[in-house]
């Protein structure tokens, strides 16, 4: 059973959709006021447009400067560690020698010891 509605809630139906649109127009009016203040003031926009578009500038020259200063370093322990892999290969070369020589060695010493016996 569905209930119908009285006229004091009619009447305060039409009362808050008053108050609906009578907001709505106040919001129309703020909205296009501050439009104006601020679509009317050029120079202020300027100004502003000036200020953010610097302060950007200066983000990317510090920007610039920190990827300038990481690729100092990046680039030493770049130099760092190729000179280390040389001294490795370096240092590998000699004991390959010096493996080859003992074995050298033992051969000559097993042929040696072989042909006197």
């Amino acid at each position: 059973m569905s209930k119908t509605a009285n006229w004091q809630d009619l009447f305060k139906l039409i009362t808050l959709q008053s108050c609906i649109l009578d907001n709505e127009v106040l919001l129309h009016e703020v909205v296009h006021g501050v439009d104006v203040v601020l679509g009317g003031n050029l120079t202020s926009n300027l100004r502003r447009e000036v200020s953010e578009r610097e302060a950007r500038l200066e983000e990317l020259i510090v920007n610039r400067r920190k990827v300038a200063e990481e690729s100092v370093q990046l680039r030493y322990e770049i130099k760092r560690r190729r000179d280390s892999l040389r001294q490795r290969r370096e240092m590998l070369a000699l004991a390959r020698d010096q493996h080859k020589k003992v074995l050298e060695a033992e051969s000559e010493t097993k042929d040696v010891l072989l042909q006197d016996r």
